[in-house]
C-alpha cells in the first residue's frame, strides 16, 4: 500500500509540473506555481532528511533522487518562460539588430538577458519599493482591501499556530504533573503496605486512583478552557493543515511581492488566482454565522457594536466584491486604473 501511495505521489507531482508549465506558457506569472513544488520538496524530502541523525547510504540516495526530481520539475515548469526569453534574445540581440542599435538589455544578466524584466523596469518603473511615492497613494488605497485580507490571514495563521503551541505545552505540563502525582501516590502506597494492614493499603489505592482520575479531569478541563479562551484558534485551525499550507505559503509570497515590488493597484487581480483567499473569506463568514446561531440558541442579546462585529466579514466582503465588479466593469474598459 505504501508503495502504491509513493508511486501515485510521484506521478501527481509530475502531472502538477506539466500543468504548471502550461500555466507558465499562458502567462509568465505561472512561474509562481513553482513555489508549491518548492514547499512540497522542503517538507516531504529536505526537512525529514536533515532531521535524521543517522544518514545511511540508502537515505542519501533517496534524498539525491528526490532533489533531482524536484530540479527537473522546476525546469519543466519554467521552460516556457526560458523559451520566450531565448526567442527574444536571438531575435533582438543576435540575428536582427544593427551594431549601433543593439538593445541595452542584451548585455544585462539578471540572471540572463531578460527582455521582460527590462521592459518592466525601464518603461513601467517596476522594482523594489519604486512605487512608494506620494502620487501612488490612491493606488495603494485601491489595493488596501486585498492587502488587508492577506494581513488578516497571516495574523489568523499565527494565532492558530501559537494557540496550538500553548495548548500543547499546557497538556504536556499537566501530563508531567499527573505523572509525578502518580509516582508520589505509588510511593505512599508502598510505604502504607509496609506499615499498615491490607485494609489501609486498599484505602491508599483508592486514593491513588482518585488522584489519577482527578488529574485526567484536570487535563480535560484545561484543554477545554484553552479551547474556549481561544475561539479564533479553533476557527482558524484549518490553516494548519498540511494540505492547505502550500497554498497559504504561495499566498504569502505573492502578497509580499505585490506590496513591495509591483504596481500595487493590480494586487486584487494578482491575488485572485490564489484559492487560499476564498477559503479564508468563506471560513470567516461561516464562523460569523455559527456565532450568531449560538447566540440565538442561548438567547443572549448582543450590543449593537458587537452585532456589527459579528457580521463584518460577510457584509464587508459581499459589499466590496459587488461594488468592485460593477465599478470595474465600467472603469476598466475606459482605461481608468481599476484592475
Amino acid at each position: 500500500r505504501k508503495r502504491r501511495q509513493k508511486k501515485a505521489a510521484f506521478w501527481n507531482r509530475n502531472g502538477a509540473a506539466v500543468l504548471f508549465a502550461l500555466a507558465c506558457a499562458t502567462r509568465s506569472n505561472g512561474a509562481l506555481n513553482g513555489l508549491v513544488l518548492a514547499h512540497d520538496f522542503f517538507f516531504a524530502s529536505a526537512a525529514p532528511f536533515w532531521k535524521e541523525k543517522r544518514k545511511n547510504k540508502r537515505k542519501v540516495f533517496f534524498f539525491i533522487a528526490a532533489t533531482s526530481a524536484f530540479a527537473a520539475r522546476c525546469v519543466a515548469t519554467l521552460f516556457p518562460l526560458f523559451a520566450v526569453q531565448l526567442y527574444g534574445y536571438r531575435t533582438y540581440c543576435v540575428d536582427g539588430f544593427i551594431e549601433d542599435s543593439k538593445p541595452a538589455w542584451c548585455d544585462v544578466w539578471r540572471p540572463f538577458p531578460n527582455v521582460y524584466v527590462h521592459v518592466q523596469s525601464h518603461y513601467w518603473n517596476v522594482g523594489f519599493l519604486r512605487y512608494y511615492e506620494a502620487k501612488q497613494i490612491p493606488n495603494f488605497l485601491l489595493a488596501a482591501p486585498a492587502l488587508f485580507v492577506s494581513a488578516n490571514a497571516g495574523l489568523s495563521w499565527w494565532n492558530a499556530f501559537s494557540g496550538r503551541e500553548r495548548v500543547g505545552n499546557a497538556r504536556d505540563e499537566s501530563a508531567k504533573k499527573e505523572q509525578s502525582d502518580d509516582e508520589a501516590g505509588e510511593a505512599d502506597e508502598a510505604r502504607a503496605n509496609r506499615t499498615r494492614s491490607g485494609s489501609s493499603g486498599s484505602r491508599r489505592r483508592r486514593e491513588g486512583r482518585s488522584l489519577r482520575l482527578g488529574g485526567e479531569k484536570e487535563t480535560k478541563n484545561l484543554s477545554r478552557d484553552f479551547a474556549r479562551g481561544n475561539a479564533d484558534v479553533d476557527e482558524d485551525a484549518w490553516m494548519l493543515s498540511p494540505r492547505v499550507r502550500p497554498y497559504l505559503f504561495k499566498w504569502a509570497v505573492m502578497s509580499a511581492v505585490a506590496l513591495l515590488a509591483m504596481h500595487v493597484q493590480v494586487t486584487t487581480r494578482f491575488l485572485s488566482v490564489t484559492p487560499g483567499v476564498y477559503w479564508f473569506l468563506a471560513k470567516k463568514g461561516f464562523a460569523e454565522a455559527e456565532r450568531e446561531r449560538l447566540f440565538a440558541r442561548t438567547k443572549k442579546s448582543a450590543a449593537g457594536h458587537e452585532k456589527e462585529t459579528r457580521t463584518f466579514w460577510r457584509r464587508g466582503v459581499t459589499t466590496y466584491s459587488t461594488s468592485f465588479f460593477l465599478l470595474g466593469a465600467l472603469l476598466f474598459p475606459t482605461f481608468y486604473p481599476w484592475t
